[in-house]
Parts: structure tokens; C-alpha cells; sequence
């Protein structure tokens, strides 16, 4: 379960740096995330702002987007001249201290209005000063400007868990700035080049677009492909630049700055760096590599190895199967509710499905570690559903439909029990309250019809998952409901969408509900009488992690009816599922 990691005195102090301009990188970051995510943030701040315009008459004003705004020179000759004042939220411009003059209030009301406009469609942060020349005065900044002026944009075409040091993971097709130190700590990313070359990138990679052609790389390993009219694009390295002269080849540079470089389909050239050595200056030397060929590269220079000894380094085609994207409905502030439908890479092709086109599941065990057992959504008020959740009775009994039938993800049968090593024999249910206690922890499904194993992933799970727990979401284990030989459970470390993946949404508000005790059957379950019914104070977030069947030892095409999920036990928070679902066979 989710929410911001933020209160009102930690935004207002962080909004009180960026005015002052003592704010911290860190701190810049921070601010910017909340603002981005948190509508009601954006509401806070652009109010502190209108406060700010209000009381520091003889501060220098630099919390707003680049805005001219006329002010009369005195009030003597207001209707004859007019200076124009410059505000700027660059906090690598630097403003001198005048006397300010507020705006009226009408004025403030319009340019709110205007900043959450831009906020909403994703421009407000261009006012911002680019991180990797904020700690220079303006005059030395320029250069990063003219390059951005002067190449075509560089996009991420796509990431899958891909995490950045000191910065938030950019999202598909956004464009990635020139001149800027880019680290990779997880994941992977897929990168287009103006003219056409493609560069995927495993982390741990720092690198750095030099131009639409060239890409620094100083750790890391990266997969190029250039098609037909891309070649002369170049990989430099710290010991030597990789020329593609139609191919694809594999880069792999290590922190000492040695580098491999293996070409899996037709041709680069390889040119050392002159370098200063204790032995003298080495000459600048070039090899060119064909076909399953390859060159070690250091600082006395490269050896190569011929076709015969080929052992090639992973080249990456294309990013891993996993769930791509979903779409919600959502509410006026951008929360979502009901899953509408989700695009899942399959097999190295991504399909998208409807909900309804998804294989749902009915429950068959399920045994908690918690008597905090049920989410349901806070219907809006005056809805047909508002009463039968604001209205909950003590006495009333859990709704497996919240779990089984609705497409909702902030509904769901939350909190099942686990233990640390996965199951390796089968789980016990148990038929009635009475022999509950010798139960399995955990929670049963049974798909509405079989789901059939082929080629990528064929589950998909869904987690709420509090913003104050941790941002890559609960382990989990998923094993078969019947052991046979081949067949093993499965642990899902790290999902496909987590907390800070650009694809995760925040959720619409829900209601919690506590049994007495925590079940330890479905028969116990059915049985308990529900309290509470609050709306949860902390906000949430949704995961999503798909699951191939291969995983847990099923052959190609068999036919799967249900699994098992358990908790990982390895922390005190707890694995919440509020939607789970097969995909239809692939064609």
C-alpha cells in the first residue's frame, strides 16, 4: 500500500529552499517528484507562492516559471514607461534583490490556473535548470541550450525496471537531454537515435548523448543496432570509439575503463584513444571486426580473436517480456480505479488486452497473517454502491466478488500469510473451520477456465502497495497447486511496474476492514463478521508484475488451472493483491 513520502512541513520546507535558492539537488529532485505526482502538492505550492507574492515585498522572486510581467517604474509615471521584470524558477539564474510589487489578485488566480496547465501536461518542469549544469552560473550553462538547439532529440523508446541515480526514470518516448551524465543502476532502457540506430542499455551503465550519433559510455554494457543509413554511428569509450558501419555489435566497458567489443552482425571499426602512459605516449591504432568477431580492449592496446574462438557477450535484440502498460479509469485528479485494459510484451511481440478479455480466477484458500483482510473502493457519494461500503455493518461478511469478479485496484482479499522458503510439496486447504490450523499460509486460485503456457508470460498480478513501504513493492511466492516432477514454486523479487516506475499510478481512495481474528481457511473466512470500513489514511500506489508458467517448471502448451501465492516473510510488510488474471492463449 502506498502514499506520498511527504507532509505539509516537509513541502513547505522544501518550497522555501527553491525561493531562497538554497535548495539541494536532492531536495530539487524531491520537490520536483512530489509536484509531479501529488495533485494536491501542486495545490499547496502554487498557495504558498500566492502567499510568498504577498509578504516578501523585498525578496528576489524565483518560484515561478519564466514569466515577463509589466510593473509600473513608480507610481508617478505608471501610465508613461514600464520595466519588465524577469521571474525564473532556474536555479542557475541568478536574481538580484529589487522591490517587488505584488500582483492582483485576479493576476495570481490566472497564472494558478496557468501552472497547473503546465504541470498537467508535463511542460512545468522545463523552467527548471538542467541537473547537470545547475551548479554553474548561467553564462556557462549555454552550451547545453545550443546542442539541445542544435540536434534532433534522442527518446527513450522504452524501459522495463529501469531505476536512474538522482533522477526520476524518464518515460517511454520522453527525450533525454544532451550533455548530461545519465546513471543507470537497474534495469534496462532502449534508446533512438536520430538516424535510426538503437542502443539498449543493462544496468549498471553511466553514459552521456554527445550528439545524434554519438553516445559516451563509461560503464555498462550496450547492444547497438544500426539499419541502413545510420552507419558511422559511434560508441566512445573511455580507451577507444566503436564505429558501426552496418551492424550489430555489443559494447562492455568495466569501471577500469577496459572494454570488449563483439560484432554479431556485419562490420566496426575499433580506434584507439591516444593515451598518456608511464611508458609514453601510445599511437592511435584501428581494427576492423566482422562477423562473430572480436576485440578485448586496455590500455596497452586491443587483441583481437577470429571467428573460430567466438564466445559473444549477451547482445540484447529487445527489451525483456513484461507488462509494458495499463490504463485505468480515473478519477478528476488523475487516481485510478477500474482496470480497463494493460499491454504486455509476449513472446518478444506486445499484445494489448481488454479486462474483459482476460481469463478471471475464483478463490479456493486462504489463510492470513493479519485480521486486516479486505480492501474495498470509497465509492463516491450518491453512487448506487456508496451506502454498501460508508454503511458497512459490523456483522457483515467479506465479498469475494471484490477479489474474483470486479476489475477494481483498490479492492481485494489483502494480507496472505507466507513463510520464507517457497513450497516445494502441496498445499494444504482444509475442508472446514475445524481443521483449519494445519492449513498452508497462503491463498488459492482457480482460473475460470485453464490458462495454457507458451511463449512469454501468461499471469498477470496487480499490488496496492502504501507509498510509505518500500518503492519495489512485496516479495511474493507462486506455486502449483499440485506438485509432479519438473514443477517447482517460483519468487517474484521485482516487478514490471513498481512504486517509482513511470508507469505506476496512484489509486482512488479505499475503505479497510478487520475480522475479529485472521482467517486460516475459506471456511473461516466466510464466516467472519467485518468492522471498521475506514477510509485508509495513507495513499497508495498500484504494482503490476506478470508471470511466465516456464518459471515454475510448466511445459510448453500445458494447461494450467490455478496457483498459489504466499508472502515472502521477509519483512513485516505483507504482499496485497487486488487483482489477479490469466492471459488468453497466444495465436
Amino acid at each position: 500500500m502506498n502514499e506520498m513520502n511527504f507532509n505539509q512541513s516537509d513541502l513547505l520546507k522544501l518550497i522555501d529552499h527553491l525561493l531562497d535558492q538554497s535548495i539541494s539537488p536532492e531536495q530539487h529532485q524531491r520537490l520536483q517528484q512530489v509536484l509531479l505526482n501529488d495533485a494536491t502538492a501542486r495545490q499547496e505550492f502554487l498557495a504558498y507562492v500566492d502567499l510568498h507574492l504577498g509578504l516578501r515585498k523585498l525578496s528576489c522572486v524565483t518560484a515561478l516559471p519564466a514569466i515577463e510581467r509589466a510593473v509600473p517604474a513608480s507610481t508617478a509615471d505608471a501610465g508613461r514607461s514600464q520595466t519588465v521584470e524577469r521571474v525564473s524558477l532556474s536555479r542557475g539564474l541568478q536574481a538580484k534583490p529589487q522591490a517587488f510589487i505584488a500582483l492582483p489578485r485576479y493576476r495570481m488566480m490566472a497564472l494558478a490556473a496557468c501552472l497547473l496547465l503546465m504541470v498537467g501536461a508535463g511542460l512545468f518542469w522545463t523552467g527548471f535548470a538542467d541537473r547537470s549544469t545547475s551548479h554553474l552560473p548561467s553564462n556557462e550553462a549555454q552550451p547545453h541550450a545550443s546542442l539541445a538547439q542544435t540536434f534532433r532529440p534522442v527518446f527513450l523508446s522504452q524501459s522495463a525496471s529501469a531505476k536512474f541515480f538522482g533522477e526520476l526514470t524518464p518515460r517511454d518516448q520522453a527525450s533525454l537531454d544532451y550533455d548530461h551524465e545519465f546513471v543507470l543502476t537497474d534495469g534496462m532502457i532502449e534508446l533512438q537515435f536520430p538516424s535510426g540506430a538503437e542502443a539498449i542499455l543493462v544496468a549498471p551503465a553511466v553514459f552521456e548523448l554527445a550528439s545524434e550519433s554519438r553516445m559516451l559510455l563509461s560503464v555498462g554494457q550496450c547492444s547497438v543496432y544500426a539499419p541502413p543509413g545510420a552507419e558511422g554511428f559511434v560508441i566512445d569509450t573511455p580507451l577507444a570509439n566503436v564505429v558501426d558501419l552496418g551492424t550489430r555489435f555489443v559494447v562492455d566497458v568495466n569501471q577500469s575503463g577496459d572494454a570488449e567489443v563483439h560484432v554479431v552482425e556485419g562490420e566496426a571499426e575499433v580506434i584507439t584513444k591516444r593515451l598518456e602512459t608511464a611508458a609514453g605516449t601510445s599511437q592511435s591504432r584501428s581494427l576492423r571486426l566482422r562477423e562473430r568477431e572480436y576485440s578485448l580492449l586496455g590500455s596497452e592496446g586491443f587483441a583481437s580473436t577470429r571467428p573460430g574462438h567466438f564466445e559473444p557477450l549477451p547482445y540484447q535484440r529487445q527489451l525483456p517480456d513484461r507488462i509494458v502498460s495499463f490504463n485505468a479509469q480515473e478519477d478528476s485528479l488523475g487516481r485510478a480505479s477500474e482496470l480497463r485494459e494493460l499491454t504486455i510484451q509476449r513472446g518478444s511481440v506486445p499484445v494489448t488486452y481488454r479486462v474483459d478479455d482476460l481469463i478471471g480466477v475464483e478463490l479456493i484458500h486462504y489463510h492470513a497473517y493479519s485480521n486486516a483482510i479486505m480492501l474495498t473502493p470509497e465509492w463516491p457519494s450518491g453512487s448506487p454502491n456508496s451506502g454498501a461500503s460508508a454503511d458497512f455493518e459490523f456483522e457483515s461478511t467479506p465479498d469475494l466478488s471484490y477479489l474474483e469478479l470486479d476489475h477494481h485496484l483498490c479492492s481485494g482479499l489483502i494480507n496472505p500469510a507466507g513463510q520464507s522458503t517457497p513450497l516445494t510439496r502441496d498445499p494444504v486447504f482444509g475442508g472446514d473451520a475445524g481443521s483449519s490450523s494445519a492449513t498452508t499460509p497462503g491463498m488459492a486460485i482457480r482460473f475460470r477456465q485453464p490458462v495454457i503456457n507458451g511463449p512469454g508470460p501468461e499471469v498477470v498480478v496487480f499490488e496496492l502497495q502504501l507509498i510509505v513501504h518500500p518503492e519495489s513493492g512485496d516479495r511474493f511466492h507462486v506455486s502449483p497447486l499440485v506438485f509432479s516432477e519438473g514443477l517447482k514454486s517460483h519468487t517474484i523479487n521485482s516487478y514490471d511496474i513498481d512504486m517509482r516506475s513511470p508507469q505506476s499510478k496512484e489509486l482512488v481512495p479505499f475503505r479497510l476492514y478487520r475480522c475479529v481474528q485472521p482467517p486460516r481457511s475459506l471456511a473461516e473466512l466466510k464466516e467472519s463478521s467485518l468492522y471498521d470500513g475506514l477510509v485508509h489514511s495513507v495513499r497508495a500506489k498500484v504494482l503490476a508484475v506478470s508471470i511466465d508458467l516456464s518459471n515454475l517448471g510448466y511445459a510448453h502448451g500445458a494447461a494450467v488451472n490455478g496457483l498459489f501465492f504466499q508472502d515472502a516473510a521477509d519483512d513485516k510488510d505483507a504482499f496485497d493483491p487486488v487483482f489477479i488474471a490469466g492471459l488468453p492463449p497466444t495465436t
